[in-house]
C-alpha cells in the first residue's frame, strides 16, 4: 500500500513541511512508498499527524486516478441516484473501471425517461447460488406507470451496445417495491 496526499500540506511549526529533506516512504513502515516526489514530507515530531493529510492509495497512480474518478462519479450520481451501499459500488467500479461510462449514462437516460419522482437505487446485486455480482440500477415508483416495464426494457437495449465489451455487468430492473 502507498499514500497520496490528499490535502494542501500547511507550514506548521516542527510538524509537517514542503522542503527537504523528506522522507520517499512512510517513517511508520519504509517499506512503504509515499505517492510521487513531488510531495516531498518532512516529519520533524507527531508521525499521527499524517492521517489527516494522506490517503492509502493501493498501488500506483493509475489506481489513484480511477480512485478520483469513482469518486467523481458517485458525486455526480448522488443528485439523481441513490446509491445502495456506496462501498460495494464503489469497490465494484474500482474492479471494472470501464463501466464507469455506461453506469453515468443508464443513469442520465433513465432519469431522462421516468418521471421526477421515480426513485433511482444503483446497488450491487450479489447472487447467492454462484460467485457472480453486478450492478443493478432499480427504478421505484410510488404508483407505477403502465408501461413501466416497457421503458425499462427499451433503456436496457439502449445500453446493450454500450456493454459490449465491458469487464462487469449492469442491469437496469425493478422489485416493484415502493420508494425509500
Amino acid at each position: 500500500m502507498s499514500y497520496a496526499v490528499k490535502t494542501e500540506l500547511p507550514h506548521r511549526d516542527r510538524t509537517l513541511f514542503h522542503e527537504a529533506p523528506y522522507f520517499p516512504s512512510d517513517p511508520r513502515d519504509p517499506t512503504l512508498p509515499l505517492v510521487g516526489e513531488a510531495f516531498r514530507i518532512m516529519l520533524s515530531r507527531s508521525v499521527e499527524v499524517l492521517r489527516d493529510y494522506l490517503v492509502p492509495v493501493t498501488h500506483s497512480y493509475d489506481e489513484l486516478r480511477r480512485a478520483i474518478l469513482v469518486e467523481q462519479l458517485l458525486s455526480i450520481l448522488a443528485s439523481r441516484v441513490d446509491v445502495r451501499r456506496p462501498d460495494d459500488v464503489r469497490q465494484y467500479l474500482l474492479k471494472h473501471p470501464d463501466m464507469m461510462g455506461l453506469v453515468h449514462s443508464a443513469c442520465d437516460r433513465a432519469r431522462g425517461r421516468l418521471q421526477p419522482q421515480t426513485q433511482l437505487l444503483l446497488g450491487l446485486y450479489r447472487d447467492p447460488e454462484i460467485d457472480d455480482e453486478y450492478l443493478t440500477l432499480y427504478v421505484r415508483q410510488s404508483h407505477y406507470e403502465e408501461n413501466v416495464l416497457q421503458v425499462i426494457d427499451h433503456l436496457n437495449r439502449e445500453s446493450a451496445t454500450e456493454k459490449a465489451g465491458k469487464s462487469g455487468w449492469l442491469v437496469i430492473s425493478t422489485d416493484f417495491r415502493s420508494p425509500e
